[in-house]
């Protein structure tokens, strides 16, 4: 489990738009993509992208799946492991 652990780390790092996402969950407040992208100066369009990416590695969860408007996005349990690997650096 620790190698995939590190392996999404690598994956996370290697990507400065997946580095911003995770900036921006790793409170643990669940935020719309409007208030991700805000945050992290990304296009709608580039962020749904990465939002699809780091769900799929299950580092991150929508909420409302079902819903078309306003889903809700946040970290995982696991995600959080996965960054707190690294430690506070990396994430400055």
């Amino acid at each position: 489990m620790e190698d995939k652990k590190i392996e999404d780390l690598a994956y996370i790092q290697s990507a400065t738009a997946r580095k911003k996402v995770m900036n921006s969950l790793k409170n643990g407040k669940m935020k719309t993509p409007t208030t991700i992208s805000q945050e992290t100066d990304m296009t709608l369009n580039y962020l749904s992208k990465t939002l699809k990416q780091l769900k799929n590695k299950q580092l991150i969860q929508c909420l409302n799946e079902e819903s078309r408007k306003k889903r809700f996005y946040i970290i995982t349990d696991y995600g959080k492991q996965v960054i707190n690997l690294e430690g506070e650096f990396l994430w400055k």
